[in-house]
């Protein structure tokens, strides 16, 4: 996403921070739109971290009042070119919420991690 892109999709007074996806994918990254009032911190993204089934972005968030660790998540539904199993993505997540063990401020996750809990046949949902 180029920054003509990103200037188009922001309204006034607010921010955008994205951190596209690796590989030769379409698509895919993560983004965060916030108010422009808000200090935002980058601590590490997929482009740092070595997961190969979680696209992220941590971050702190601070409004003065209030600190915030905000982590993005995504996860790509499976498909030919990302053939990745459960196992593998149940290890990769375990090890990103461990890094959220120890830290003292609030902690929201948000995201789409395609796991279909209305598929009854779903291995992964279930």
């Amino acid at each position: 996403m180029d920054k003509k892109c990103i200037a188009e999709l922001v309204p006034s007074g607010y921010s955008m921070k994205y951190v596209p996806c690796l590989g030769s994918r379409k698509g895919g990254g993560v983004a965060l739109l916030y108010k422009s009032t808000i200090s935002f911190r980058l601590l590490g993204s997929s482009t740092t971290a070595n997961y190969t089934n979680l696209e992220h972005m941590d971050c702190v968030l601070n409004t003065g009042e209030m600190t915030v660790r905000l982590a993005v998540v995504y996860r790509p539904p499976l498909s030919k070119d990302n053939c990745s199993t459960s196992p593998d993505f149940l290890d990769q997540w375990s090890t990103f919420l461990a890094g959220y063990i120890t830290h003292n401020n609030e902690i929201i996750i948000v995201g789409d991690l395609n796991f279909h809990v209305d598929v009854k046949n779903d291995r992964d949902a279930q």
